[in-house]
């Protein structure tokens, strides 16, 4: 009898849980589900990406980006992710920028090199998480963040088609893949033909990876960006790579500051969402 009433109790404190109270936005939810996450055991690894970024002028002629990126976990729930612009002429300095998150002492870490500098600022909590609003704002890459989410078309843009891909095994690692399809009528923003956009996605089936293999973003009016796996290391890595340089000066900022929920815009709340371009930043 005490097992069934603690069996009734527990279920509904996961159903108030995941219900949110009148009134209160959506991203509540999320934060419910990154601090889920946070106690899944992650790997300790180090992968590096490589990164090509490909957009056609009105002119005809393109323009080819490339870049590379290492993404570095560490059994202190420690995140280093690391990218290099690859230099396009040889009279060019090549630059990496770190970004270290810290999910135990709550602080990101950012400094590049060359250079001198380091910031380190404290992260912004909800509950006894972070608040998903201080990660995305401190690691997600500007370029990565679908532009369609941010511009007036989101309104014209077609519902997802969303189409399995099965298992693929990339540098050794299993993955499995979707792709995302939405599309722009014509006529509808202007434009003489339908405008395609298509997102594919490979994600490791490992348990404790949870890492993004493969992604590419074919957007015509964007580009195409295409970042995939070039070698995964499942050992520890170096400590070294957490911190910045030892005869860098550190430099302590406040914490970012996250939108209040009159900040978020619901002018078309209609409107069916636009997946970002990778789920993993």
């Amino acid at each position: 009898m005490r097992e069934s009433i603690w069996g009734v109790l527990t279920l509904v404190a996961v159903v108030g849980l995941a219900l949110p109270a009148s009134g209160q936005i959506a991203r509540n939810r999320t934060t419910i589900v990154e601090e889920k996450r946070d106690f899944t055991p992650r790997l300790p690894s180090t992968a590096t990406f490589k990164i090509t970024r490909v957009r056609r002028l009105a002119d005809g002629t393109t323009i080819t980006q490339e870049s590379t990126e290492v993404l570095a976990w560490d059994s202190q729930k420690r995140q280093m992710t690391s990218t290099t612009t690859i230099p396009q002429t040889d009279d060019q300095t090549p630059a990496t920028h770190f970004v270290v998150l810290d999910r135990v002492a709550r602080t990101i870490s950012r400094w590049s090199v060359p250079g001198q500098r380091a910031t380190v600022s404290n992260l912004p909590v909800t509950g006894s998480g972070i608040s998903p609003c201080a990660t995305s704002l401190t690691l997600a890459e500007p370029d990565e963040v679908s532009s369609t989410a941010r511009s007036p078309r989101t309104k014209f843009v077609s519902r997802p088609v969303t189409q399995n891909l099965g298992v693929e095994i990339i540098q050794d690692v299993e993955a499995r893949g979707t792709r995302t399809t939405t599309t722009i009528p014509a006529g509808a923003i202007g434009n003489s033909e339908p405008l395609v956009r298509t997102s594919e996605f490979w994600r490791a089936t490992q348990p404790g990876l949870d890492l993004a293999v493969r992604t590419i973003t074919d957007d015509p009016q964007t580009g195409k960006m295409t970042k995939e796996l070039e070698n995964l290391d499942l050992n520890e890595p170096n400590p070294s790579l957490f911190q910045p340089p030892a005869d860098y000066e550190v430099v302590q900022k406040d914490a970012p500051a996250c939108p209040s929920a009159s900040a978020v815009n619901v002018e078309q709340p209609s409107s069916p969402p636009v997946p970002a371009s990778d789920p993993e930043q």
